[in-house]
Formats: structure tokens, C-alpha cells, sequence
């Protein structure tokens, strides 16, 4: 679908855009510690995030290369689960729409150069599954109570939330492992949540969310 698509003539412009009436981007932690500051700590003039979802190759191809030569700063919601160690990894989004994805090579790379944050974006739940009873309908597995073939039943919530809390630990995990930091950001598959999902991320270790 063509809005999951833009074109590189667009993104200059939004570049010279915000260039051109003096917005400030800021990274994720700049406005991290400007939302739990106790000591009115502020931001710039018309501070502005960039983030962008999923990790598409496209980025270190044709993204960085603006944003370096614009020195702004920005962040990458990572889907920890299909990132791998070789290049030019494939995966289906849905739709009958594909995307190559970054590598953890090139997320190193990215990381190195200090303006690029790296957030999680699940490790495996950023896809919709079989819910609801019978598996009769499609949900967002960050939210849905899933359907068990094998059982024939629908999870339990403690279930539900017991998956969300363990994936979460292993998307945490895997960015450390790789990158030795920690995200205290999660930006939510597809931009949903619920009060269960939610407490799940506040146990594991998130502080921050990002929706759309």
C-alpha cells in the first residue's frame, strides 16, 4: 500500500522543512528527561522527534545519509525478532507488501555514529493472529487474547499478558545484547495498547511510550 511508501524528494523537503522554520530536533532522551523532570527542566525552541518504525534497509540507504548531512538526530523502532546478522534479510509485512530489514551490523553502525537512538518495537508481536473463540477472527497480538490450535481455546489474560511481558524482556534483551544499552522506550506494534499490555511494559523495565 502506498502509505507505508514515500519517495526521497519528499523527505528532503520535510528536512529543509523543518530546517528552514528553525525546528530543533531533539532525541528521544531530551524529551525523556524533560517528561519526568521534577526541576522544570526545558526543551528548545520547537523541539521535534523523528522516529521511524520497523527498520527498514532503507534506512542506512537512503535516510542517514540526509539526516547526516542535515545533523539531526532521530530513532529507530526496532522488531528485534527479525533482525539477523546477514544482509538483505526479507520479511512480509502483510498485504502482499515485503520490506528488506536492517541487520544488527548495520544497527551498530547507525548506534556508533551518536545521533541515532534505538527503541524497541516488540521482539515478535508486530502481527496480527488468530483470535477470538474458534480463531475466527484477526488481532493484534500485543492486545488480543490468541486462539490455541492445539488446545482449542483462547488464552487466559494472564496468559495474554504473561506473552506480551516475556516478549517485551526478549526485545529489551536482544538491543543489549547487541548494542549494550537498554531501551526505556517501546513504541507499540501498530500503536495499540491496553491497561494489561501496558502494566506488562512497566514491569519489564519501559518507562516511555510511543504510539503514533
Amino acid at each position: 500500500p502506498s502509505y507505508l511508501h514515500t519517495i526521497t524528494s519528499y523527505v528532503d523537503a520535510i528536512l529543509a522543512f523543518l530546517k528552514s522554520h528553525d525546528f530543533n530536533v531533539i532525541t528521544v532522551a531530551q524529551l525523556g528527561a524533560y517528561m519526568t523532570s521534577e526541576t522544570g527542566k526545558t526543551l528548545p525552541e520547537r523541539p521535534l522527534v523523528i522516529s521511524i518504525d520497523d527498520g527498514s534497509a532503507s534506512i542506512t540507504k537512503l535516510f542517514e545519509p540526509r539526516a547526516a548531512a542535515a545533523g539531526v538526530p532521530y530513532a529507530i523502532g526496532l522488531v528485534t525478532e527479525w533482525l539477523g546478522e546477514e544482509e538483505g534479510q526479507v520479511i512480509n509485512l502483510g498485504d502482499n507488501l515485503t520490506d528488506q530489514i536492517l541487520n544488527w551490523r548495520d544497527v551498530k553502525t547507525l548506534f556508533s555514529t551518536g545521533r541515532v537512538s534505538i527503541l524497541s518495537h516488540s521482539h515478535a508481536q508486530h502481527h496480527y493472529a488468530k483470535s477470538g473463540w474458534g480463531g475466527t477472527e484477526q488481532g493484534a497480538a500485543i492486545t488480543s487474547r490468541l486462539w490455541i490450535d492445539g488446545e482449542q481455546r483462547l488464552e487466559t489474560e494472564g496468559e495474554r499478558v504473561r506473552r506480551v511481558f516475556d516478549d517485551l524482556t526478549a526485545s529489551r534483551q536482544s538491543i543489549h545484547q547487541h548494542l549494550g544499552t537498554t531501551p526505556s522506550f517501546l513504541v507499540w506494534p501498530y500503536g495499540l495498547r491496553d491497561a494489561g499490555a501496558e502494566q506488562a511494559a512497566r514491569d519489564v523495565g519501559f518507562s516511555y511510550f510511543l504510539e503514533f
